[in-house]
């Protein structure tokens, strides 16, 4: 699992982007299959979240593999 918040976010994209890779399959050359990522990122508001479009594509081609859970320190709990 990771733990991210705000710009600690672009060491972790570029950890789960290798982890998932684009273009794997959904087992490796050696058989074993590929890692399942877990991550929570924080953030003030909802439109703070760096790289949400990244992520939720990420999410649609690989949410197998992959989990995103945001949590918003400053966001107005009914604003979304």
């Amino acid at each position: 699992g990771m733990i991210a918040g705000g710009t600690g976010i672009t060491p972790m994209i570029q950890a789960i982007h290798a982890a998932i890779g684009e273009d794997q399959s959904n087992e490796d050359n050696s058989g074993t299959s590929p890692p399942k990522v877990s991550l929570l990122f924080g953030s003030r508001t909802f439109d703070d979240i760096l790289g949400k479009e990244m992520l939720d594509a990420w999410l649609q081609s690989h949410g197998d593999r992959l989990s995103v859970t945001h949590v918003l320190s400053n966001e107005a709990e009914d604003s979304i």
